[in-house]
């Protein structure tokens, strides 16, 4: 069948080929070393693909199946990995914007804004920051943030920092 990958803004055909699945379009791509950045694979089954050194920046994977991917290498900055599956999938050496990624990432879903953390940094909503930035950011500063990051902060900052704190543990073994 013939599969399109389109950029999420534009839609416009970042790759296309003829595959029997999103996941074998997406690592034909990868291995073709197409730049994936911006792709749209929201809701893709991509469980278990070589994405190897791939460039998935700017991309939505929201949703998606990428438990026992090897993104080992990749580029995710600016991915929206809400509710994706990155269980068993090996990151090393891949990064998130500035920040390094070794170890699967802790989501936290279900709240106003989705959390991720990372090694060393912690997403929520669509702001990205090292944990002692969130550790020390100030009321004032939380509440320019956006509409109700105040009280959303005063509610979570505990559970937050905490699980990113021990997060954070799991890497320095």
């Amino acid at each position: 069948m013939n599969i399109q990958i389109k950029n999420r803004w534009n839609l416009e055909v970042i790759f296309e080929c003829e595959a029997d699945s999103m996941r074998l379009a997406v690592e034909l791509a990868v291995s073709k070393k197409i730049n994936l950045g911006g792709s749209n694979l929201r809701y893709s089954n991509l469980g278990g693909s070589d994405l190897r050194g791939s460039n998935l920046s700017g991309s939505d994977l929201r949703y998606s199946d990428l438990s026992g991917s090897d993104l080992r290498g990749s580029d995710l900055s600016g991915s929206n990995l809400s509710g994706s599956d990155l269980r068993y999938s090996d990151l090393s050496g891949s990064k998130y914007g500035d920040y390094a990624i070794t170890i699967t990432p802790l989501q936290i879903l279900g709240l106003y804004w989705d959390v991720l953390i990372l090694d060393t940094a912690i997403k929520i909503g669509c702001q990205m920051h090292s944990i002692d930035e969130w550790d020390k950011f100030d009321d004032s500063t939380i509440k320019g943030m956006a509409n109700n990051a105040l009280p959303f902060w005063a509610e979570h900052k505990g559970l937050i920092i905490s699980a990113a704190r021990l997060h954070a543990a799991k890497v320095s073994k």
